[in-house]
């Protein structure tokens, strides 16, 4: 009423203050989100499936009040509970299925978290899971599957141990991430002053491995920046002829044409003798 007799206009405005703290990042959700961006960029759909599923193998979680009373068990792997999921989809259509699901499975051991805010007892372990399956007519599936996670362990830097297994028709993947290898700490190089210089080396050297050939390449000299190896085919009578492209770089200055020349000479030369190559 004090305020009301003296006027709003003379108190001053000022906005409430609080603090406001930002919520923990949970490292497993900021990996799932990761792993979605990658897998829809690549053209795979994301899925969802129920966390109840019927009689398995044994060792499930049962409940005591069930909805569906066929589905009475908590699923022990996202597989379980996805098939469904691949099937209705694959069914549905002609072409290419490409799904993927990210969610929680259950188990019987411990987990993190409290049956109640106070109290000893936790509820079961739930860790996250990450299943795949594709179906693409003419195609290898298990190939597509596994070029899938390959882009994700390349992209991320982590390691993963998938689980494979066939489910006619297509080929599916089923990953744990809570056993997920931490990212590596990735070192970045300034980019080159200087140009390279490229030649190409056709070598047959009979007895003697690809890999101890380009090991010693990229020994030989500091100049060596780069070596690709091109093509591999077989030379009747002599082996196999492997092709590569031998990058040549100076952090100094630009590299000439002689130089890089003299340089493939010596490799030439150290090649014949210690390997008995032949350059063809």
């Amino acid at each position: 009423e004090v305020a009301r007799i003296a006027g709003y206009s003379k108190i001053p405005l000022a906005m409430p203050k609080f603090d406001i703290t930002p919520p923990e990042l949970d490292p497993a959700q900021e990996l799932g989100w990761k792993i979605r961006d990658l897998l829809v960029g690549a053209g795979w759909t994301e899925t969802l499936s129920y966390s109840f599923v019927g009689a398995g193998a044994g060792g499930e979680l049962e409940l005591e009040n069930p909805v569906d009373k066929t589905k009475q068990f908590l699923r022990p792997s996202l597989l379980s509970s996805f098939k469904e999921q691949f099937e209705a989809v694959r069914r549905a259509g002609s072409g290419t299925v490409k799904l993927f699901e990210l969610g929680r499975v259950f188990s019987q051991a411990e987990g993190q978290f409290p049956t109640a805010s106070k109290g000893s007892a936790m509820l079961p372990a739930q860790p996250w899971h990450l299943v795949l399956a594709v179906n693409e007519p003419g195609s290898n599936n298990f190939r597509l599957v596994k070029g899938a996670l390959d882009v994700i362990q390349a992209e991320l830097g982590i390691t993963l141990t998938p689980t494979y297994t066939e489910i006619s028709p297509g080929y599916c993947a089923e990953v744990d991430l809570e056993t997920t290898v931490e990212p590596v700490v990735r070192e970045f190089k300034p980019l080159p002053k200087f140009p390279s210089i490229k030649r190409d080396l056709s070598v047959v050297a009979p007895g003697t491995s690809w890999g101890k050939i380009e090991e010693e390449i990229r020994g030989f000299s500091p100049l060596v920046d780069d070596v690709k190896g091109i093509d591999v085919y077989e030379v009747r009578g002599s082996g196999s002829s492997t092709t590569a492209t031998i990058s040549f770089r100076s952090s100094e200055c630009t590299l000439k044409s002689e130089e890089v020349d003299a340089e493939m000479a010596r490799l030439i030369k150290l090649l014949q003798a210690k390997f008995k190559a032949i350059i063809r």
